[in-house]
């Protein structure tokens, strides 16, 4: 397979990025690490990852391993979400709401 170059990339302050390292959310930084797949796709990497990587903290094999174990972590959580399909019984967003009104009133009422 081919390599894929990752450079640095300065984005706006209110991005929304998350990092394919780690699924995490990219907030507080004006640069990522960023380069593209052979199909077009973007790999986004954050700077804690970057940092963990300096590191020492993915192993010998460096983002590789990162990727094993966020992947075995994805893996068993589509499982268990499909574990969830046809067994929920929920309540309704106005039976939340209601809930809701009432404690955040409780919280302002004095005593």
């Amino acid at each position: 397979m081919a390599k894929i170059t990752i450079t640095l990339k300065a984005i706006p302050t209110h991005s929304y990025l998350s990092c394919d390292i780690c699924a995490g959310q990219i907030t507080d930084v004006s640069t990522v690490a960023e380069g593209q797949t052979e199909d077009g796709h973007p790999v986004t990497i954050c700077d804690r990852c970057l940092l963990e990587n300096d590191n020492g903290l993915g192993g010998l094999d460096g983002f590789d391993t990162v990727l094993r174990n966020e992947i075995e972590k994805l893996e068993s959580q589509a499982n268990f979400l499909r574990s969830l399909i046809g067994r929920l019984d929920v309540p309704t967003y106005a039976d939340w709401f209601k809930v809701e009104w009432q404690r955040e009133s409780d919280v302002e009422s004095p005593t």
